[in-house]
C-alpha cells in the first residue's frame, strides 16, 4: 500500500484512514526497543524509541495527539488537523505506583510516563512481547531463589504445590507469584 499521498489526497481521508496509514508506516519503521528490565530479563519500548517516529508520522498525516490525566483515567486523543472535530480517544485507568525513595511528585511523573507509553502503544498498535508470556518462559532468577529461601519456612510445601523437587525448577512466573 502506498502511504505517500499528496496533500489533496490526504485531505479526502477521514481520521480512521489516516490513523491506519500511520500504523502501517510505524510497522515499516522497524522500531527498536532500548528499555531493558534486568530483574525480569525483557526488553521494552521506551518513549524515546517511539515518540520521534510518531511525531514525524503525525505531521505527515496531519494528525496531532493530546494527553490528559485525571485521578481515574489517562486519555490520549488523536485529532485530525484538517477537521479538528474528528477525534479518536484512547483511555487507560490510572493506577498507583510505589517506588521506594521517591517523593509524591516523582511517583506521579512515573505514573504519567508509564501511561503515556501504554497509550501510545495502544493507539498506534506498537507491539511488545506479552510480559506474562515472557515471565512464564523465563527460568527462576537467583534473586528470586534467595528471597524464597529467606522468607518461605515451608519451601517443601511450595515445591509440592508446583510439582517440582527443587526451587530452581520453578518458573519465573511461579516464583514471582510465591514472592
Amino acid at each position: 500500500m502506498n502511504t505517500n499521498l499528496t496533500n489533496d489526497e490526504l485531505q479526502t481521508l477521514n481520521i480512521f484512514e489516516r490513523l491506519q496509514l500511520l500504523r502501517i508506516d510505524i510497522q515499516k519503521a522497524n522500531l527498536k526497543q532500548s528499555g531493558y528490565n534486568k530483574f525480569a530479563n525483557y526488553k521494552y519500548f521506551d518513549l524515546k524509541d517511539i515518540i520521534p517516529t510518531i511525531n514525524i508520522l503525525l505531521l505527515k498525516y496531519k494528525l496531532t495527539t493530546h494527553i490528559t490525566f485525571t485521578n481515574e483515567m489517562a486519555t490520549l486523543t488523536i485529532i485530525n488537523c484538517h477537521k479538528p472535530d474528528e477525534k479518536i480517544i484512547f483511555t487507560s485507568p490510572m493506577r498507583d505506583l510505589e517506588i521506594k525513595g521517591l517523593n509524591n511528585i516523582q511517583v506521579l511523573g512515573g505514573v504519567e510516563t508509564y501511561q503515556r507509553r501504554y497509550l501510545y502503544l495502544m493507539a498506534f498498535d506498537i507491539v511488545e512481547s506479552d510480559l506474562i508470556e515472557v515471565q512464564k518462559a523465563l527460568p527462576i532468577s537467583e534473586e528470586q531463589i534467595e528471597i524464597i529461601k529467606k522468607y518461605a519456612d515451608k519451601v517443601g510445601a511450595l515445591l509440592t504445590k508446583y510439582n517440582v523437587n527443587d526451587i530452581k525448577n520453578l518458573s519465573y512466573a511461579q516464583a514471582d507469584f510465591i514472592i
